[in-house]
């Protein structure tokens, strides 16, 4: 259940940290981690790690879990750098 919600947050917002997904569900930065490594685990996520924070999208197959139609997030890293510091 948590693990549809994780991505649910990640469709409507695109790309999420992990503390940004534990601000969103309320939860500690542990288990959201362990929920995120399944997730992974699974292909259901892809991880992204140019930043020193990863930063988490929605896999092809995870647009299909979700029965949503696939899109394409392009991340400008350097407006996310200035965000992250």
């Amino acid at each position: 259940m948590e693990q549809i919600k994780i991505l649910e947050i990640i469709n409507r917002w695109g790309y999420l940290n992990t503390e940004q997904i534990a601000l969103l569900l309320n939860k500690n930065n542990a288990t959201v981690d362990t929920l995120i490594r399944i997730l992974n685990n699974k292909k259901l996520i892809r991880v992204d790690q140019l930043t020193k924070k990863n930063i988490y999208t929605l896999s092809s197959l995870g647009n299909r879990k979700l029965g949503k139609k696939s899109k394409n997030i392009r991340i400008n890293y350097n407006r996310l750098g200035a965000k992250l510091r």
